[in-house]
């Protein structure tokens, strides 16, 4: 689904270890579960797999790596773990034809991720692997040749690299590489590969001999490497010949009086591959007063099964445990992740954004089934638009998403209750300006950033202080704008240039060229734009701050797809300066063809009934404030045109104004129907 790129964005905690560890849910993979026991009571604990373990449970952790806190730490470990075990093939003075007959040097780094979408990927891979990884050959940054699994994986990372400036790092598809660029390079990795795409990796690594190569990420785990029906002995071994520079594996044993976290790493940043480099480690009980919050359990020469992993958690808990010396005790897994990945969404005082908020909240929950948690904020007269957008996606959606409440601000001249624009009539504008106002409107936004403690946020475009909120809690936040990026890049383009006038009369009745488009050029009534730019004076920096937070913030979602806007997509991403764009929409699409002998509402078969393009749609949105005089005008109109029409309006008021034109213009014929 579209809403899936927007799980690239990624929180910056991992949930390993308690306080003063931070306990966010991470861009890591869930922990690791431990298979259920089928039984709550043995005679015995469950024997031994055969794992060798180098010394006691009680070992010290002196010289040994501690587990990531944060995707950054992951990602410097990983770096490092790279650049050591590179840096040696990447300098080494043995002539090329004695070296061609040694062993091609061969790595594999894995930091597993929650979110695996091709954008997700691309962010990382930069991450981890822009200006050589951090090795170099011959002073220079090693010449890096990313190779991709599809070609969707290879546009959104030469994307990606070039939005962050990386020119250098070459790239090419699984398959399609061409001579030239092989040759190039000094060292080559791929990245994502599937077990189906091991045989074409093992023939482009033969074609790059002797220089090292590099698996990074691949779709598969380490206990599928036995299953023969996905790689066969051929595989199998070429996969096995890639030494482990870096893995990190997050776990979780729960049982029926306590859990523990642990970690299985290994981090090679010595650049050791063989001894004892895989270390099985779960947090202290009581607190850590040397600093250190995980203890050693084991050390390993080489990755354990999960089912040794299993043995090993038991017999440690059995013996530090007098619960469990009785045997009553067992390693359990949790069904489902310990915490979920929550998400707050703060939508704009107004049915037309409320609505596409949730709809897109309702959609992140769809793209993790039990994984992510949106919950949406409003105030309280706005609950129940969310309820109505709730109850178009089914009972399950209520479900899957929360609403919560903070206080609308003081406003004068409003009634109390009266918090959405579509029911303020003339008084809109009021509510307009609250929003707007950071000292109405921050502190209740805030209040509840700080209670609700998400993992991210994404706001509203008028609400720009939650981007210096969300920055001070270390949570990443996204604008979501329900308009498309062509509207946005005109206000921008059109905001801060000269072109609109003062405001008077003569200004309104003439058309401005918006500048900085892409071709052709567009020409718009002064009369058609918003308020703030017919009349800069009033408007006068309404813009800055909300442009200032678009480009701070993470990225941009548009309710909208690449298909429509692409090209403006990059043009207002070169002029707002936006780190990310995500096309996410429509995120209001239809319901469901409706289940036999369910009726269809009057206007569905009406529209039916009619030839293909022949009909005219007339909507002017739930904020316009519409007089009875121009609803008549609007109604003699679409008469004097001969064309059937639909026209949508808010305010049932519209069916006394058009009964009131019919009893004086006996020939229009217009059916009333409710939607």
């Amino acid at each position: 689904m579209a809403s899936n790129n927007l799980l690239n964005l990624p929180p910056f905690k991992i949930a390993l270890k308690p306080p003063p560890l931070p306990t966010r849910p991470s861009v890591f993979s869930a922990p690791r579960q431990i298979p259920p026991c089928r039984s709550l009571l043995r005679s015995k604990p469950p024997p031994r797999q055969g794992v060798r373990s180098s010394t006691s449970p009680q070992l010290d952790t002196a010289n040994t790596p501690s587990p990531p806190s944060s995707r950054q730490e992951a990602v410097a470990q990983a770096r490092s773990c790279l650049a050591t075990a590179l840096q040696k093939p990447l300098n080494n003075s043995i002539p090329l034809k004695k070296l061609k007959r040694q062993r091609q040097p061969r790595f594999r780094a894995e930091i597993p991720v929650l979110d695996e979408s091709p954008g997700s990927l691309a962010r990382l891979a930069f991450d981890v692997l822009s200006g050589g990884a951090g090795a170099s050959r011959k002073g220079a940054p090693a010449r890096l040749l990313l190779i991709w699994p599809s070609a969707e994986a290879l546009s959104v990372a030469l994307r990606e690299f070039e939005d962050q400036g990386d020119s250098a790092t070459a790239h090419a598809r699984l398959g399609s590489m061409a001579p030239d660029a092989l040759g190039a390079c000094d060292a080559a990795v791929f990245l994502a590969t599937g077990p189906a795409q091991v045989e074409q990796v093992k023939a482009a690594a033969a074609a790059l001999e002797p220089r090292p190569v590099v698996l990074f990420n691949p779709s598969w785990s380490f206990d599928e490497e036995g299953d023969g029906e996905k790689f066969g002995a051929g595989a199998r071994g070429f996969v096995g010949s890639f030494d482990v520079v870096y893995s990190f594996t997050g776990l979780e044993v729960r049982g029926l009086l306590s859990k523990k976290r642990g970690v299985l790493l290994r981090c090679a940043e010595a650049g050791r591959f063989g001894a004892e480099g895989w270390v099985l480690m779960v947090e202290k009980d009581g607190g850590a007063p040397d600093g250190q919050e995980f203890k050693v359990v084991s050390r390993l020469k080489k990755r354990p099964t999960i089912g040794e992993v299993e043995s090993m958690l038991y017999n440690l808990m059995a013996a530090n445990s007098p619960v469990t010396k009785s045997a009553r005790f067992l390693p359990m897994a949790s069904a489902k992740q310990s915490k979920k990945m929550r998400i707050l969404v703060i939508p704009f005082f107004a049915s037309s954004h409320i609505g596409p908020h949730t709809d897109f909240a309702v959609r992140l929950a769809a793209a993790r089934p039990g994984v992510v948690e949106p919950t949406v904020a409003v105030t309280p007269a706005n609950v129940t638009v969310v309820r109505s957008a709730l109850e178009r996606h089914g009972p399950a959606a209520s479900g899957t998403v929360k609403i919560v409440t903070y206080p609308f601000p003081c406003v004068d001249g409003l009634a109390p209750g009266v918090e959405n624009l579509s029911t303020a009539g003339a008084d809109a504008w009021r509510i307009e300006a609250a929003a707007i106002d950071e000292a109405l409107s921050r502190p209740a936004q805030e209040a509840l950033l700080r209670e609700q403690s998400p993992d991210a946020v994404v706001t509203d475009f008028h609400f720009f202080w939650n981007s210096i909120i969300a920055a001070e809690l270390g949570l990443p936040c996204v604008v979501f704008s329900v308009i498309g990026p062509f509207s946005g890049l005109i206000m921008h383009l059109l905001s801060g240039a000269a072109v609109v006038g003062d405001g008077g009369s003569e200004s309104e009745s003439r058309e401005v060229a918006v500048p900085g488009l892409p071709e052709p050029e567009i020409r718009i009534p002064v009369s058609e734009l918003p308020e703030f730019l017919r009349r800069p004076a009033k408007g006068q920096g309404t813009l800055n701050p909300c442009n200032a937070a678009m480009s701070r913030c993470l990225g941009v979602a548009y309710n909208t797809f690449a298909g429509l806007e692409q090209e403006y997509r990059e043009a207002s991403m070169r002029v707002a300066s936006l780190k990310r764009s995500y096309f996410v929409g429509p995120v209001s699409l239809p319901l469901p063809p409706a289940a036999a002998g369910v009726t269809e509402p009057p206007c569905i078969r009406w529209l039916h009934s009619k030839p293909s393009c022949s009909v005219v749609y007339v909507c002017f949105g739930t904020y316009a404030a519409i007089s009875g005089e121009q609803l008549r005008e609007m109604a003699l109109g679409l008469e004097a045109s001969g064309k059937p029409f639909l026209w949508v309006h808010a305010s049932k008021c519209i069916f006394q104004v058009l009964a009131n034109i019919m009893k004086v213009k006996s020939s229009l014929k217009m059916e009333p129907m409710d939607l």
